[in-house]
């Protein structure tokens, strides 16, 4: 053979990977041809299952994945795989290796292949839920958590032993049982712990409202600004007593809705545009103003129903587009978390805690009530399809206070309800579809300073008046010292009472009383039409 045939031999040997030797393949002693068995494939020696340890909520699936090794390390395929596992009724596995978790607990999943073994181990865990989910109550309250296991898709998942920690016990504690108790003002972390899962929930402790009885306000609705020869309201402060009463609201100015800041320093106050005989007067306009009406900054070009945050920082209001809005007390930072229905969304009422706004989405008079955290995420409804009106938080953040017209479901009346829904309950008598009872308070100041008691008054206004005790479910009624007479609020100390009532002159006044019903005092004006009168909260 010459030069280039063994060229020919050992470039043809190159490619196709076969090492030339002195002999045949099989041994024989010569020739170009012929063949032989390939070498065996190496043995399977190790099996990795992984993830090793892998955990998943109930229901949901997990897929495995297996690694083949021979002895010298070396990544093996096309190798048959079985699977097995050792719960098959609560964590099944497939031919392909994807477990399912079907009950809570742990199995052990098996894979073999060439007669080697590797596992791994799976947990089914459910996701807990805790009720409610933004709790608060006073120090020295207590309050009932609850646990509900759930599978992933909302399902229930069983029972486990459930574990309850506090991260503070300086600012609250919590028994086994799920039983928080508050101990000083704060937000403290609280976490439940079942079936190898966990979740958690900040519980804030308020503030108690404070018992330092001050100073009052009131608008007087027969105000008078010439050019227009109509009737402006003026907003007034005064002393408990009505003395050194003074006028915050601006000459000409329109003053509807205003609110008392938590500390009782400032006011918001809404102004109304008003045209008349062919004038314009007053502005469109939402301000912070102090209590002797200096200060003024604008929080918007106008708004209704301003209410302070608990902390005094935020203010919540609807604006005339029936969308509610929330600016900071000193005029920035304005934002819009409406949901953006056609429906107006109305009344809004923070909760004590600052973590929650309830409100009226209202298509009609009166309809439904929702919540909505700050920062517009976490809607929802908290009362069925039902006409709802002027909700009210109480004072440790356990329940709404709002009253209902005469339409069913729920019938005319005063009502409380979870923030968290449920059933309403029936504060005031008579409270069945079609029946006639009271609705809260409108005026601010419906709960009493204590914070267990709510006012409640009859269908008619002004009309008879009473409170409601949450602890104890006793309604109690309240005497005025005249007819056509309302209930305006109790003082921060419950010592006295503010209502307003119809003067011989035909024009409501206001008057004060000791909540025994004597020592009655009036306090606007003679021949002056006043609105209800709303306390100075105590620091």
């Amino acid at each position: 053979m010459g030069h280039s045939g063994v060229a020919r031999r050992i470039a043809a040997a190159v490619l196709s990977g076969v090492v030339l030797g002195c002999g045949s393949p099989d041994g024989g002693n010569g020739g170009d041809g012929g063949g032989g068995p390939s070498p065996s494939p190496a043995p399977v020696a190790t099996v990795t299952v992984a993830p090793g340890d892998t955990t998943l909520l109930m229901e949901n699936m997990a897929a495995l994945r297996v690694v083949l090794r021979d002895s010298l390390n070396n990544i093996l395929t096309g190798r048959t795989v079985t699977w097995s596992t050792s719960a098959g009724a609560s964590v099944p596995v497939s031919t392909a290796g994807v477990a399912t978790g079907l009950a809570l607990g742990s199995a052990t999943i098996t894979a073999t292949a060439e007669g080697r073994t590797g596992s791994a181990q799976v947990h089914v865990i459910p996701r807990i839920v805790v009720s409610p989910e933004l709790p608060s109550l006073f120090p020295g309250d207590t309050l009932l958590l609850s646990a509900r296991l759930e599978t992933a898709s909302g399902l229930p998942a069983g029972t486990a032993v459930v574990s309850w920690t506090s991260a503070s016990l300086g600012i609250g504690t919590v028994t086994s049982g799920g039983v928080a108790s508050g101990v000083a003002t704060g937000v403290v972390r609280v976490t439940v712990q079942a079936a190898g899962a966990a979740a958690g929930v900040d519980l804030a402790v308020v503030r108690r409202p404070g018992t330092t009885t001050r100073k009052i306000a009131w608008r007087y609705q027969d105000g008078t600004f010439p050019p227009m020869t109509v009737e402006f309201p003026e907003l007034w402060v005064a002393e408990a007593d009505g003395s050194n009463a003074v006028r915050v609201s601006g000459y000409g100015d329109y003053p509807m809705e205003y609110s008392w800041s938590p500390d009782g320093s400032r006011l918001a106050v809404q102004y109304w545009p008003i045209t008349a005989n062919g004038m314009t007067a007053s502005r469109a306009a939402l301000v912070a103003i102090n209590a002797d009406g200096s200060g003024e900054v604008s929080l918007g070009a106008g708004g209704v129903r301003p209410r302070w945050s608990p902390d005094g920082r935020q203010i919540a209001y609807r604006d005339h587009n029936g969308d509610l809005r929330v600016v900071n007390s000193d005029g920035t930072n304005l934002r819009n978390i409406s949901s953006g229905g056609a429906a107006d969304e109305l009344d809004p009422e923070w909760s004590p805690d600052g973590r929650l706004l309830v409100y009226k989405v209202q298509s009609t008079w009166c309809d439904e009530l929702w919540v909505v955290r700050p920062d517009g995420t976490g809607r929802r409804r908290i009362t069925i399809p039902t006409p709802a009106c002027d909700p009210r938080f109480s004072p440790d953040g356990k329940w709404i206070a709002y009253g209902s017209s005469t339409l069913p479901p729920s019938g005319a009346g005063a009502w409380l309800v979870s923030p968290w829904g449920g059933a309403a309950i029936p504060i005031s008598p008579n409270c069945t579809p079609g029946g006639s009872c009271g609705s809260p308070a409108y005026a601010p100041g419906d709960w009493l300073a204590g914070g267990y008691e709510v006012l409640v008054r009859s269908g008619t206004n002004p009309g008879p008046t009473a409170t409601y005790d949450v602890r104890t479910g006793v309604t109690t009624p309240i005497t005025l010292p005249v007819g056509d007479s309302q209930v305006c609020g109790w003082s921060p100390d419950e010592t006295m009472i503010l209502y307003r009532y119809l003067e011989t002159d035909g024009r409501t006044r206001i008057g004060r009383m000791t909540s025994a019903g004597t020592d009655l005092t009036p306090i606007s004006a003679l021949g002056r039409e006043a609105s209800c009168a709303t306390w100075q909260p105590s620091p």
